[in-house]
């Protein structure tokens, strides 16, 4: 099985955030260095695979594990590609990208 990480996610809802816990995804987190940064400065991404439509679009967050709260924590990391795959016409998975 490879989907056995959990995620915690908040979307903006109109004025409020609407938090959601995800279960069976697939987290991997890269580091690397940023391109547009001058010098020895690095840069983590972090990658989740949602096997169902989680409703993520860029602006969103994403926290590794079940977290409490109303409004993203501090370690959240920030949504900044959603990618929705489809296999014969039907939603297979969702590649969301953070920062």
């Amino acid at each position: 099985m490879i989907a056995w990480d959990t995620v915690t996610t908040w979307r903006m809802d109109g004025s409020s955030w609407a938090r959601s816990v995800f279960t069976g995804v697939r987290v991997e987190e890269a580091a690397g260095a940023s391109q547009g940064a001058v010098g020895p400065s690095g840069a983590s991404s972090l990658k989740v695979w949602f096997f169902r439509d989680p409703g993520l679009r860029p602006g969103d967050y994403v926290a590794v594990g079940a977290v409490d709260g109303a409004e993203p924590p501090d370690g959240a990391r920030l949504v900044e590609s959603v990618a929705p795959w489809t296999s014969r016409y039907s939603h297979h998975h969702t590649e969301v990208t953070c920062s």
